[in-house]
């Protein structure tokens, strides 16, 4: 795995599972004065916690960039399979199968994350009439 660098199943797993009880943690919402310093608590505690379990020894920053690494993974990942089951054609599908930890990933971040927006539509036309003012003419439109 990119950015994995001879991490331990275990210490991959053990991130996942810190990750999912700290939400806003993993989905970066944890901007204000306050949240800035919990924020480092949590990687502080969460750095050690890996480091303890052997595998790789890393610094905050770098288990950070594995969970950096890791999201962008599975969110690439999920776009393989959404395009391999929007394909046509017949015959058994040939999606490929997501890891767990792809799973975990997509869980921890939420509805939305590594899918296309549905719900975001541009109308062709304006619904309501709007009233535009050109600059370089006398009339209105």
């Amino acid at each position: 795995m990119a950015g994995s660098g001879n991490c331990s199943t275990e210490q991959i797993q053990e991130l996942l599972e810190f990750l999912f009880e700290h939400q806003d943690l993993a989905r970066g919402r944890m901007r204000s004065v306050d949240g800035n310093a919990r924020s480092n608590r949590l990687w502080q505690e969460i750095a050690q916690k890996l480091n303890a379990l052997g595998g790789c020894a890393k610094t905050v920053p770098q288990w950070m960039k594995v969970w950096a690494d890791r999201k962008y993974l599975a969110k690439k990942a999920a776009a393989a399979v959404r395009v391999q089951h929007s394909g046509t054609g017949g015959g058994p599908s040939t999606a490929p199968q997501l890891a767990q930890w792809e799973l975990k990933v997509l869980e921890i971040m939420g509805e939305g994350f590594g899918g296309s927006i549905s719900t975001a539509r541009v109308p062709a036309f304006p619904t309501s009439e709007v009233s535009y003012i050109c600059v370089n003419c006398t009339t209105y439109n």
